[in-house]
Parts: structure tokens; sequence; C-alpha cells
């Protein structure tokens, strides 16, 4: 089955339990196939599926190769569905695979997704600050109330950054 068919069919079968008219799906670069419907706020998608709210790239699987099989160490007590493209949105089943907790940890390690204490700066799925920003905020000058309105953060945020308690692996150049 092509592509384009793959999509359809995740598409109809998707409809069947939204009211949606709009795509969930699109092509993206890399042969990714992008959720642009509801995400979490780590950047994977989500919808309702079989009366409950789960991840898009599981039910992705779920449609296009399979049952996901059973595994009570993970958290659905179900096997882990990894990205091989390392992008939470995408949903195209060639880009998944199956593993453990343990694999998926593995994995995040691999592709530098993981330091000492997680993802640092732009690579974590909840910043709200590019590196070029905190350098921008170090140099300014401006008072923290006024960098905080800004770059929509909290004050106590650009505090931390200026006395380098986050994102202190950003260096002055960029």
């Amino acid at each position: 089955m092509d592509q384009l068919a793959c999509i359809e069919l995740l598409e109809s079968a998707l409809q069947a339990d939204a009211k949606r008219r709009k795509p969930h799906v699109r092509l993206a670069e890399k042969g990714c196939w992008e959720w642009i419907a509801a995400r979490t706020p780590l950047g994977y998608g989500q919808v309702r599926f079989r009366g409950t709210r789960e991840l898009a790239h599981r039910v992705s699987w779920i449609l296009l190769k399979g049952e996901i099989p059973p595994d009570q160490s993970t958290r659905y007590g179900t096997a882990c569905v990894l990205h091989r493209c390392d992008n939470p949105s995408c949903v195209n089943p060639e880009h998944l695979f199956l593993g453990n907790q343990a694999d998926n940890a593995n994995d995040a390690v691999g592709k530098g997704r993981w330091g000492k204490r997680g993802c640092k700066g732009e690579k974590h799925g909840r910043a709200m600050l590019t590196e070029s920003d905190v350098i921008a905020i170090r140099k300014s000058g401006k008072p923290t109330r006024a960098l905080a309105a800004e770059y929509a953060v909290s004050q106590s945020a650009i505090a931390h950054i200026l006395k380098g308690r986050t994102w202190g692996h950003v260096k002055e150049s960029i």
C-alpha cells in the first residue's frame, strides 16, 4: 500500500471516531507524516480512539501494522512505539518500531535527547525560548519585568537565566 493510501486509511478510521472534517496528517520532509491535529505539550499527536485518548503514533501503528503486543513493564501495559525519525508528531508506521521502556530510554540517549537531567534548552519539548533569545536576554540590560513581558515568560524564568541557574549550556556567541 502506498503512502497516500495508508494516510487515507488512517484518516477514514479516525473520522469514524471523531467529528473532524479537517485532515489529521500532512506529508512533511524526510517522509514523515506529521500529526497536525491535537498534540501533547511534548509534541506527540493525540486523538480519541476506541473511546479513550491515545497517542496518535500508537493509533497509527494499530491501524496500519496491527495490535501492539502486551508488555506489563510499561505505562500502557503494551510495548512502546518508538520513532526512528525522532519526530514526536510523526505517525508514519515505517518510521515507528516497537520496544520496551529501556529501548525508549536508550534511543533517547543515543539520539542526544537525554542529558544528565533530561533534555536541555531548545531540545526540551516545553522550551519557550531559543538559545538566541537567551543570549539576547543576557545582553539586553533591561529589567526582568520588561524581558518577561517581551518573551512571554515569567520574571523568575528571566532571573534564572541571568543568574546562570538555567540555560547554563548556552555560550554568549551563537
